[in-house]
């Protein structure tokens, strides 16, 4: 029998639109009851009721930006760490932390809409969010080359060897695109990314990126 904690229980509901928002009844586990939250956190990723993720990357952007105004206190304009070993360092924990789970929220540049029956791609709106991690990725570049202020943001990008992060998150697209492709054709996700009918799911889309191939099989022994 499976026994479960309320004290560990979190409930959220989601919906699309904002006026859909309203004080929502708790519910019952057990004799405790358990009232609807903004926001939840499940395996790293936040999860707030509209799926926005603008919780997840404020909080995964502010400990990238911690970690790089550190790297930044070890480097000054004439003295400090090898560029090459802070680059090292910032690529290691900076980047990683500015785009943990991003698999879960980025869609690219464009995301599909659809009017009079007709898909087309449209901006995917995700601006604000780009600009939470560029904010820790340009302290991360100016942590690499402890530059002067009034250095343009392109050659911080270019001579520190840290992309934007729209480029970087395409990256990180690509990637999950070719690990779907590679599972094993028995994988549940597998079954998923057949498109059936015209509608594509964000996954769907996703795998659509890596080129088709034969997928690799496991033999029995």
């Amino acid at each position: 029998m499976i026994s479960f904690d309320p004290a560990k229980a979190e409930l959220i509901l989601f919906y699309r639109k904002k006026d859909q928002a309203r004080d929502f009844p708790a519910i019952l586990l057990g004799d405790t009851p358990i009232k609807p939250q903004e926001s939840i956190r499940w395996l790293g990723v936040f999860l707030d009721s509209q799926l926005t993720f603008k919780k997840h990357v404020r909080n995964w952007s502010s400990k990238a930006l911690q970690a790089a105004n550190f790297l930044r206190s070890l480097n000054k304009t004439r003295k400090g760490s090898p560029p090459e070993a802070v680059a090292q360092a910032a690529k290691a924990v900076v980047l990683s932390t500015a785009l943990f789970g991003a698999e879960a929220w980025y869609t690219g540049p464009t995301k599909s809409s659809w009017t009079l029956s007709k898909r087309k791609p449209v901006r995917a709106g995700d601006e604000h969010l780009l600009k939470e991690i560029n904010t820790s990725l340009k302290a991360a570049a100016r942590a690499v080359l402890p530059v002067w202020k009034t250095t343009a943001i392109p050659i911080l990008h270019r001579e520190s060897g840290i992309p934007p992060a729209r480029v970087l998150l395409d990256q990180v697209r690509l990637r999950q695109a070719a690990r779907i492709a590679n599972l094993d054709p028995r994988h549940p996700i597998v079954k998923r990314v057949v498109t059936r009918g015209r509608y594509q799911s964000r996954l769907q889309t996703l795998a659509g990126l890596a080129p088709s191939c034969k997928r690799p099989f496991i033999l029995p022994h």
